[in-house]
Parts: structure tokens; C-alpha cells; sequence
């Protein structure tokens, strides 16, 4: 097997006008090994729960990558409004701002014609996704064309012209995962642009966020005052923050660890991430606002068009450019059998992992109404249910490793088995 190194690379970019943190994160071979094996044919791009944070996922990411190996990568995204920024790459041109905003203030401060409401309402926050894909196609286009131009003057021109003819293989295919709200932002831009699903192979759901009563009285009295007092939340939440910028970092990050987060590693990244944030005096603001949104907006009821959009299988009419003829039996054309297995399939996998009954964000009553609908063939047998109830909580990245690590190996598991299924020894498949 190639041996491989993850590379991570942090950048801060304009979205739709707000400043916005992300990550790609690579799988690459060694330098003694061939540079063929550092094409990207499959990208697994991660959208994080509320806190919008992808730093929350960063050890998870590298574990992911190192077990998948070369021709994988990672790309993922902080909300906007919900960035760090203060550690990102001190190489490119951005400043060291945090990408936390006062919005009012930045919106006040821009000329442009900004949405004000992106950082705090439930689509704004999907279409700054969608802006991000775009972003990424854009990039993947330009590293295509840059190793394509270095491959093209070694090759005869026999292979030059068949380089030509099959350069769409080389377009990398898309597989999201996301956790807990972050579910709702991929179904949902997922459904706006039908050439996004287009690419996509399979879709992982990590406890996915959905509006739901909770079983005690008492749960539900604290839900709906929260929701009914939204002033009085921020207020709160502000002058935490503010107290706790007054206090030293040490000392807040003691708090964080006997606290919050169950890993008491004096180096840990999410208890180093935790401190930052609750310091942070604009981020109550943005946190609470996107939070009660979501509660207002996203409904309580199964997305049954949605998850039966998301699972149909269209065979892109890019595989039939060039001459491509599918009728073709070409043993040595990966492409070619794959988009023939894509024909036979009827169904787009869809994994969704559930934390048991303890998880009031993501009971697990909604898996079960997913297996009756699947019952009655209202939606499609390739919706998966995973239910891990021991020791899961719905803000399982700030449990310990070893518990977390259980939502590690499933996203693992889960990609090998669905890109196994997609391609039945195609040329995804045979990366493994």
C-alpha cells in the first residue's frame, strides 16, 4: 500500500462578502512514490454542526484520511460569522483578524450590498455553502489543469490524444458529510443545485439536526423560554464572554477542561478552541441567533422529497462527451464500468448515525420513521441507520477520543462501503 501524509491547509476567503475560515486537508503520497497516486478523484467535503466550526473536526479529519489514503481529500468550512481566523496560515495574504464579526458593524462598514442576515439565518448559511463549492470546483479545475500540463509534456502524442478524450475521469467526485445542523445546510443546497448532487456519490448524516419536543416537561419549558426570550440569551451570553476575556487564558482554559470538554490534555485542540471562542465578545451573538433559527426554521417532519431527491441516481451527460460510447465493452476503461454501475443502481447511498434516545437534537424515534417509510417504499432502501447509543452524545466532539473515535470509524466504514458499492471494483474502489 502507498505510504501517505496528510497536509493541512488553513486559509481564510471571501464568501458572498464575509470573511470565511476553511480548510483542505490531503492525503498524499510519499515523494519516492509515484506522483499519480496524488490525484484527487474523490473530495469529502465536511460542513460542521452550530458551533459552525471546522477546528471541532480537525483529528477527526487526519484519522479519516489516513485510513482512506491517496487520491481522497478533506475540504471543509466555519459558518460565517463563526470563524477563528487567529491561526490561520501565516504565508497568504490575509490578516490575522478574527473572522468572529460584530455584523451589524460589518455590514454598516462594507459598501457593498452584503446580506447582513447570512451569519444568522438558516439559508443565508446554505447559500454561503453553496458559494463555497463553487469555490472548491474552481479549485480542483485549476490543480487539474496545472498537473494535467505537467503529465502532457511526458506523454507520446497517442497519449496525448487519449488524455483528451477520458480528462473528465479526473473530475473528483463529491461525498458530504455533516453533523447536526450541518446535515440540514447539505440537503438542502444539495436540492438547489441539482449538478452539486450531480458529483456526489454518497451522503454521511452525523446525528442530524432536527426541530423535536423534548420528553420532559421541563426540557421543553427551557426551549421555549430560550426561544421566546432571544434578547435576554445574547445579553447573557455576551457578558459571559466579556467576564471571561477579563480572566487570564489559563485560566479559562482550566475551566474548559474540567468543565466542558473530557480530554484534560493541556494541548488539546478542541479545549484550546473552546477557550478562544468563549472569549470571543461578538460570538454569543452569531452563536445564539443561527441556534435560534434553527429551532424556528427547520421543521419536525421527516424530508421525505428531500431525502428522495438526494438518493436518485442521474448519469451525468459529461460521461457521454468525446465519442463516448457506452455500449462499448472496454476491460481496461474504468470510467466506462463505473458509469455503467452507476446505470444499474437505483439509489444514491445515505448513511445517518444516531446517538440513541439520550440525543433530543437527533432522536432516535427519527430513524425509526425513516425504516417505516422504508416499509412502505415511500423512500428508497439505500438510507442506512446506524443507532450507537453507548456513550454518544450529540456534542460528541467534546467527548474523549476513544468515544469519539466510534463516530471516526463509522465515517470510515461507511465511505469504503459506498464507494465499493458505487463502482463494484471500479477505479475508486481499487484506491483502497
Amino acid at each position: 500500500m502507498t505510504r501517505v501524509r496528510v497536509v493541512q491547509k488553513k486559509d481564510r476567503i471571501d464568501l458572498l462578502g464575509w470573511p470565511t475560515d476553511v480548510v483542505s486537508v490531503d492525503a498524499t503520497a510519499k515523494k519516492e512514490d509515484d506522483d499519480e497516486d496524488n490525484i484527487i478523484h474523490t473530495v469529502i467535503i465536511f460542513i460542521p454542526g452550530n458551533p459552525g466550526q471546522y477546528n471541532w473536526y480537525s483529528s477527526d479529519f487526519r484519522e479519516i484520511l489516513s485510513s482512506l489514503g491517496c487520491g481522497f481529500a478533506i475540504r471543509s468550512i466555519s459558518h460565517a460569522g463563526h470563524g477563528v481566523g487567529d491561526d490561520t496560515n501565516s504565508d497568504n495574504n490575509n490578516n490575522n483578524n478574527n473572522s468572529i464579526t460584530n455584523v451589524k458593524d460589518y455590514s454598516r462598514s462594507e459598501n457593498n450590498n452584503i446580506d447582513a442576515s447570512i451569519p444568522w439565518d438558516v439559508d443565508g448559511q446554505v447559500h454561503h455553502k453553496i458559494a463555497y463549492i463553487d469555490s472548491v470546483l474552481l479549485s480542483q479545475q485549476h490543480e487539474q489543469q496545472q498537473q494535467r500540463r505537467r503529465r502532457h509534456k511526458q506523454l507520446n502524442q497517442l497519449e496525448r490524444k487519449q488524455q483528451q478524450q477520458s480528462h473528465h475521469r479526473n473530475s473528483p467526485r463529491f461525498i458530504f458529510v455533516g453533523h447536526s445542523f450541518g446535515c440540514h445546510v447539505i440537503q438542502r443546497l444539495c436540492v438547489l443545485r441539482p449538478d452539486i448532487l450531480e458529483r456526489t456519490i454518497g451522503l454521511l448524516f452525523i446525528m442530524p439536526y432536527i426541530r423535536t419536543l423534548p420528553r420532559r416537561l421541563v426540557d421543553r419549558k427551557k426551549l421555549d423560554f430560550f426561544g421566546n426570550n432571544d434578547r435576554a440569551l445574547i445579553s447573557i451570553g455576551t457578558k459571559i464572554s466579556q467576564t471571561l476575556r477579563c480572566l487570564s487564558e489559563s485560566i479559562v482554559r482550566t475551566i474548559v477542561r474540567f468543565g466542558i470538554v473530557q480530554n484534560y490534555n493541556e494541548s488539546d485542540e478542541i479545549t484550546n478552541l473552546v477557550t478562544n471562542l468563549l472569549r470571543q465578545v461578538d460570538y454569543p451573538t452569531n452563536f445564539f441567533n443561527l441556534g435560534l433559527e434553527e429551532i424556528r426554521d427547520i421543521p419536525n417532519d421527516i424530508d421525505v422529497p428531500g431525502l428522495r431527491i438526494l438518493s436518485s441516481i442521474v448519469i451525468p451527460t459529461s460521461s457521454l462527451r468525446n465519442g463516448v460510447d457506452l455500449n462499448v465493452v472496454n476491460n481496461n476503461n474504468n470510467e466506462l464500468r463505473t458509469i455503467k454501475n452507476l446505470r444499474q443502481q437505483r439509489n444514491r447511498p445515505i448513511c445517518i448515525l444516531y446517538a440513541g434516545e439520550n440525543d433530543q437534537w437527533c432522536p432516535y424515534f427519527h430513524g425509526k420513521e425513516i425504516q417505516n417509510l422504508q416499509a412502505t417504499n415511500v423512500l428508497p432502501p439505500s438510507i442506512k441507520i446506524t443507532n450507537v447509543p453507548s456513550g454518544l452524545r450529540h456534542d460528541y466532539v467534546c467527548e474523549n477520543q476513544q468515544t469519539r473515535s466510534k463516530v471516526t470509524r463509522w465515517c470510515i466504514s461507511s465511505i469504503i462501503q459506498l464507494i465499493n458499492d458505487t463502482t463494484k471494483g471500479g477505479i475508486l474502489a481499487s484506491k483502497l
